[in-house]
């Protein structure tokens, strides 16, 4: 038998039980579409193939009906949907997986969609969505939520735009529909018993005063009616949309009615579509537009392309694709560093586990905490927090190789590093010389770089061809510490500051190309990026838990901890993000590398740019450096500085360049060339305090070489011997916790219990472990974290008490987009003047 819908007349078609029926509103027939085993709880139609889409919980599908011949088919199986929508114009259907918390789409067909071709349109920050409404003409979509704070959202049919619309006058909201003819949109609430309407921006809220409701479960408006079922009445009825006179019952069955629709080719207009011009291949999701309409303030659609779960979309914008197989994951935890190639994405997402993996331990290793890598070379460099140390290892097929070690500082700690993959120059800053430093490969030379008076460095980015540097850190305003985003030469001139509104950033980036810049804001949860002249800021909402970031081609990838679980997570900055793997590891930090990351020369890529040292890259040039202990000749070569005779009452600097009073030692102003004064300036002793009896062999008067500092300990070259009181040295040298004993014509501290350290600086107590030296690293950001975890909440009420909430989930651009010159010269921005919010939530000026 073969059924016919007449276009005139407007039809019903509604779900009763197990059973789809089409009632005509005017002729009030009545003809059986479908049966199902189960019930049928949402159904929606496609007019311009005439098809009935419909969920089949006995299948866990979505199922097609032609409403034609009756033709059945499947378009999905293994889903278990809460509401179903069809885009008529995108040609695309929608639904809602209320156990995963998920927006999924799909393209409409008669063939059965696999699962790795489903598209994620959204799934962050939904709780309990239960009824699904497209926009189509607009490019819109809305949904509902039943869970602990009902609501009504709406946002771009891409996941774009997303904002609350809704959140007052609403208990239970279990369906949505939209009136066209006055552009409001109309629910059905389940336990207040009532229908409501609002506009499509939330505003103008109505209620219809009806009695007798006491299940509403579907509601639709078409031209002045508006049309609902009532399960406990098992009724489907219809009354005037805005005074609800006429009232009166269309179908009253045994079985219960669940979701209706009005047919009719009105619902449904034929609207160009953006989607045909586009050539999307994998598929075409409408999103708000520009307007195009003939009437003032009307909006067309704009389309966009998107990919499945485990592809991605390439720089044109249209093909979904894999990455490429020779870019690697670097993952570091405390005693390991693990390999995972990306193309293993397409392998699974979501997993439990590590996907395939090569894993290298570290049994030299006591804390790993940092690493960076020169692909070229296979060259990996590790920071050990523990031994204050930075090694050098080879990277084989075999695994990892010590070589030397580059860094080895005393009770000091690496906080950042990067590697210029040019010169192999290690640039990086300490606990105690938070300043930038670089070091060449083998550690055998090296130099200050930077003197900002910085209270901590926590990352390093370079971009060798261009001869730029980046680095985030903890700067002082005034009284204030404020974290900062800061651009310079690699040789550490033109230096600038480029941001200064993030929370805690870290994780910094270059792209390949050296003109934007990304990093991980962890107090905020995001991923920022920006242009190198200040402009086109971005920002992605990562995750509340976010530890680490990482760039690879155009796909972000960061971790996130959450009850001892790393989630490693990657997204385009388009799609929602996507969980890749979990493990119950402490991930300290991950990169990404491939053949291709490290290209590119410049004036320090052949013969070290005639260098006998350092040679640092600028933009267009070169600069030679000379490190500790050495002076410049001409301008490439470096000669030892000559031993200095040093004064009563002052000490030469590390490198030998020049004698200092004691007082301009540890007073907080650098006066050493290589920063020597302000370096290991423990609390105890003052180099004041210190005197001095007979040189030290081999020298005369207070001569120092250039390896000794003024702390009077012991180092290779020279011998001193202070001079203190034994209360003085014990309260100033030993902190108060030991007694100054003289071993080898040497004054040192004998610790008493409970106490160790040259200085007694470090107490003990039961369990001791790694505790301290953790707590010493994280001390830099604690204070930031804090002041963020309390802006965020104070934010969050601040948003719990507005109606409308702006949840930006993908990368976007930001209203805040300040123009300054490419040469890192900020003149518009006066970090003076920085409107940032207090932990009250309010608004002040610095």
């Amino acid at each position: 038998m073969v059924y016919f819908v007449c276009v005139d007349e407007a039809h019903l078609l509604a779900s009763v039980q197990n059973e789809l029926l089409v009632l005509g509103l005017h002729s009030s027939s009545l003809s059986l579409l479908s049966t199902s085993q189960t019930p049928v709880f949402c159904v929606d139609y496609d007019w311009r193939d005439q098809r009935v889409y419909w969920v089949s919980l006995e299948e866990e599908s979505i199922k097609w009906t032609s409403i034609n011949t009756k033709d059945t088919g499947t378009l999905v199986k293994g889903v278990k949907s809460d509401s179903i929508a069809v885009d008529w114009v995108g040609r695309n259907l929608y639904w809602l997986d209320g156990l995963a918390s998920q927006i999924l789409a799909v393209r409409l067909g008669t063939s059965t969609v696999k699962s790795q071709n489903y598209v994620v349109v959204l799934d962050e920050d939904l709780e309990q969505p239960r009824s699904l409404l497209l926009l189509p003409h607009k490019g819109l979509m809305y949904w509902s939520e039943v869970g602990s704070d009902p609501q009504i959202e709406r946002s771009g049919m891409d996941g774009s735009e997303r904002k609350v619309v809704l959140t007052r006058g609403l208990s239970w909201p279990v369906s949505l529909a939209v009136d066209t003819l006055t552009d409001r949109i109309y629910w059905a609430d389940e336990k207040l018993q009532c229908i409501g309407s609002v506009s499509l921006e939330g505003h103008n809220v109505r209620l219809l005063q009806l009695t007798e409701m006491p299940s509403p479960f579907s509601v639709m408006v078409f031209n002045d009616m508006v049309y609902w079922s009532d399960t406990k009445r098992r009724t489907i009825q219809v009354s005037h949309k805005n005074t609800g006179k006429n009232r009166k019952v269309l179908l009253k069955r045994p079985g219960q009615p669940f979701g209706i629709r009005i047919m009719h080719p009105i619902r449904q207009t034929n609207v160009p579509s953006p989607c045909e011009k586009l050539q999307c291949s994998h598929i075409c999701l409408l999103a708000p537009g520009l307007s195009t309409g003939p009437r003032a303030g009307s909006t067309g659609p704009k389309a966009v392309c998107r990919c499945a779960a485990g592809l991605l979309l390439a720089g044109d914008g249209l093909t979904c694709s894999t990455l490429v197989d020779t870019t690697f994951l670097l993952l570091l935890s405390p005693t390991a560093v693990t390999q995972i190639y990306l193309s293993t994405i397409h392998n699974g997402v979501g997993l439990k586990r590590l996907p395939e993996h090569h894993i290298w331990s570290l049994p030299w290793a006591h804390q790993a905490s940092g690493l960076d890598l020169a692909v070229q070379e296979r060259n990996l460099y590790l920071a050990d927090a523990a031994q204050g140390s930075v090694d050098l290892l080879k990277l084989s097929s075999s695994g990892l190789t010590p070589v030397s070690r580059v860094l080895n500082l005393q009770d000091d700690t690496v906080m950042a590093l990067a590697v210029d993959w040019v010169t192999l120059n290690l640039y990086w800053s300490s606990r105690k010389q938070p300043d930038l430093h670089v070091t060449t490969t083998r550690g055998q030379h090296t130099a200050p770089l930077l003197q900002l008076g910085l209270q901590g460095t926590t990352s390093i980015a370079l971009h060798p061809p261009s001869g730029r540097l980046c680095f985030t850190a903890l700067g002082q305003l005034n009284v204030r510490s404020l974290p900062q985003v800061d651009c310079a030469f690699m040789d550490g001139r033109s230096q600038k500051l480029l941001w200064r509104k993030a929370v805690m950033p870290t994780s910094l980036l270059f792209s390949n190309k050296g003109t934007r810049l990304y990093w991980a804001d962890i107090g905020a949860g995001v991923i920022d990026s920006i242009l190198l002249d200040g402009s086109g800021y971005k920002q992605f909402k990562a995750d509340p838990g976010l530890m680490s970031f990482t760039l690879a081609e155009n796909v972000l990838l960061w971790s996130s901890l959450d009850k001892d679980v790393t989630r490693i997570w990657f997204s385009d900055g388009f799609q929602p993000k996507q969980l890749w793997f979990e493990v119950n590891t402490n991930v300290v930090a991950l990169r990404v590398y491939s053949k291709t990351s490290q290209k590119g020369t410049n004036s320090c890529s052949e013969r070290n740019g005639g260098c006998s040292q350092l040679c640092l890259a600028y933009p267009g040039g070169r600069s030679c450096r000379c490190g500790r202990g050495y002076q410049p000749v001409d301008t490439k070569m470096c000669s030892p500085f000559p031993p200095l005779q040093c004064p009563e009452g002052s000490r030469a600097c590390s490198d030998g360049s020049r004698c200092l009073p004691l007082t301009k030692f540890c007073n907080h102003q650098t006066d050493c060339l290589d920063h020597s004064d302000e370096i290991k300036c423990w609390s105890g002793v003052k180099p004041q305090d210190v005197s001095h009896s007979k040189p030290s062999p081999g020298h005369a008067g207070n001569t120092v070489p250039p390896n000794q500092d003024w702390s009077g300990r012991t180092t290779p070259g020279g011998v001193e011997v202070q001079k203190l009181d034994s209360e003085s040295c014990d309260a100033q040298q030993c902190n108060g916790h030991g007694k100054c004993v003289a071993r080898g014509g040497e004054t040192t501290c004998q610790c008493v219990l409970g106490y160790h350290g040259v200085f007694c600086e470090e107490g003990e107590g039961p369990g001791v472990s790694n505790a301290p030296l953790t707590l010493g690293i994280l001390s830099l950001i604690g204070g930031v974290l804090i002041a963020a975890v309390i802006i965020r909440k104070s934010r969050a009420r601040a948003a719990a008490r507005g109606q409308s909430t702006d949840k930006e989930t993908l990368m976007t651009n930001m209203d805040e987009q300040t123009v300054y010159a490419v040469s890192f010269n900020n003149d518009l921005y006066d970090p003076d003047q920085e409107l940032i919010s207090s932990a009250d939530g309010t608004s002040q000026h610095l």
